[in-house]
């Protein structure tokens, strides 16, 4: 595999040289097809970078470029070598990166690349929580907006907080990876501003004058709140949004109920859901993101880990309560089937014995019957 790639390496880059000769030699190349060569190889992984760094220095010839332009396969290649990080390596001094940004360069291949709906794809990615993938798809995100594509930014962070809108911590897990790599970059930042009242307003209860406590307990289920005191945790890292949150109306009245005890409703998350947050996990969050928020120089943390939602303790905490019901009362329907069949066993007996009896002597013989007597004289009377 080493050597074809070495191969393929320099008669790539022979076919590079010889392109700049001579215009006429371009035209031939092409006629031979030597850029749908280059295009089939962006489907794999030993040779897609090789062929997209051929393809950018084609791009800079004026028969390549109209000819790249028509085709309909190349932005879809692209897209999937976003999708499987592809342009995560270098050919020789030239970083995959900056080789996928040359294709933005291009106006009519990049709106072909955006057609793929690239927004999905980088919130899958970011939503992963995978730690290299995250990196990689900030950069990609912070590329599209040299190029001009600030929305992409913002429509990640309305992704983001759709999914920590959710009361599901599996769903809203994605929207908090999303929204704490954003925070780590100064572009994120700007976006994210905007959105703290609407997370602060998350964890507060819904206070009703008519019915204060149903809809206070009712709208702070643990589950719900984990991702917005995750979110606000983190966001507390940097000076300007840990300004931001202080002075927001929404961790004034956050601050308050939780140091009085009223944030949290009194609904407990149930023994069995070991994989769902509890009001222990909640509260453990809040009084961090409180204690950064409140200081000068915020949380000394850098960059963030996920929460790891599992509380298998609660099992043994189900199973010793129940254990009366799951031992015991199993063992009295044994004994009592066990003196059932007892008792069948008992009645059944005399009257096999006494058939039995009776089946033998039929046999006539004197001895026979003695015999068959003498042997069972417990059970024939």
């Amino acid at each position: 595999m080493g050597r074809h790639a070495s191969v393929r390496t320099a008669a790539t880059f022979t076919l590079l040289q010889l392109c700049g000769v001579h215009e006429g030699l371009q035209i031939y190349l092409l006629h031979q097809g030597i850029l749908d060569i280059f295009i089939k190889q962006l489907q794999f992984k030993d040779s897609a970078l090789l062929a997209a760094y051929a393809l950018t220095q084609c791009l800079t010839y004026r028969n390549f470029r109209a000819w790249i332009n028509r085709d309909h396969l190349i932005a879809g290649y692209i897209v999937n070598m976003i999708r499987l990080d592809y342009f995560d390596e270098a050919i020789g001094v030239t970083e995959g990166l900056a080789i996928f940004e040359e294709f933005l360069r291009c106006d009519e291949l990049k709106q072909k690349i955006l057609g793929y709906d690239i927004t999905t794809l980088l919130e899958h990615k970011l939503g992963a929580g995978k730690p290299a993938e995250m990196r990689m798809s900030l950069i990609y995100v912070n590329i599209f907006r040299i190029h001009g594509e600030h929305s992409l930014t913002r429509n990640l962070v309305e992704r983001g907080l759709f999914r920590l809108g959710t009361n599901q911590w599996k769903t809203q897990r994605a929207g908090v990876a999303i929204l704490c790599s954003l925070a780590q970059t100064w572009f994120g930042v700007e976006a994210l501003k905007p959105i703290i009242p609407t997370v602060g307003n998350m964890l507060l209860p819904n206070h009703d004058t008519e019915n204060q406590q149903a809809a206070h307990d009712q709208s702070n289920l643990p589950s719900s709140l984990l991702g917005p005191a995750f979110v606000l945790r983190v966001m507390a890292q940097n000076e300007t949004l840990r300004d931001d949150i202080r002075q927001s109306t929404q961790y004034g009245i956050l601050r308050h109920l939780y140091l009085f005890g009223d944030l949290l409703g009194v609904q407990e998350t149930p023994l069995w859901r070991v994989r769902t947050p509890t009001r222990d996990d909640v509260l453990n969050v809040i009084s961090q993101m409180i204690t950064s928020v409140d200081s000068v120089q915020g949380s000394t943390d850098a960059g963030f880990i996920l929460p790891r939602v599992q509380h298998w303790d609660r099992v043994a905490r189900v199973v010793r309560h129940g254990v009366v019901g799951a031992i015991v009362v199993p063992c009295a329907v044994a004994v009592l089937a066990l003196l059932m069949v007892v008792g069948a066993i008992l009645l059944v007996a005399p009257v096999v014995g006494v058939s039995q009896g009776r089946r033998v002597s039929r046999f006539g013989g004197s001895d026979v019957r003695g015999a068959f007597t003498g042997r069972t004289r417990s059970f024939v009377v």
